[in-house]
């Protein structure tokens, strides 16, 4: 995950999910999906009371994960991602290697 407006200098990448408990309520895996690759960010054009800002299409590639929903139940899993900035030359560092186990209840 980055910033598609470019205004900050970390990126989070998920490297693995893993269900651990419950029934499955989702497809998997999940499905990488591209996003549509323009995002409109305001331009202001004028002064900085210019009301409503102009916009423009700026090409920024990102992605999502996508499943389905294919059952009712809980479900819990974990999310595997590490986390990396940049250094005063803008390569990526690492930062470090985190977990969440978020859980989907459909009813």
């Amino acid at each position: 995950m980055l910033s598609m407006s470019g205004n900050t200098d970390q990126t989070a990448i998920i490297y693995n999910i893993v269900q651990f408990s419950g029934s499955t309520v989702t497809s998997s895996p999940p499905t990488a999906i591209e996003s549509e690759p323009y995002a409109p960010w305001p331009t202001l054009t004028g002064t900085s009371n210019t009301n409503p800002p102009t916009f423009t299409k700026v090409e920024a590639q990102d992605y999502f994960l996508q499943v389905n929903v294919t059952s009712h139940g809980t479900e819990n899993y974990k999310v595997y991602f590490y986390v990396t900035k940049e250094d005063d030359n803008g390569n990526p560092v690492l930062v470090g290697y985190y977990g969440w186990d978020p859980t989907i209840t459909v009813a």
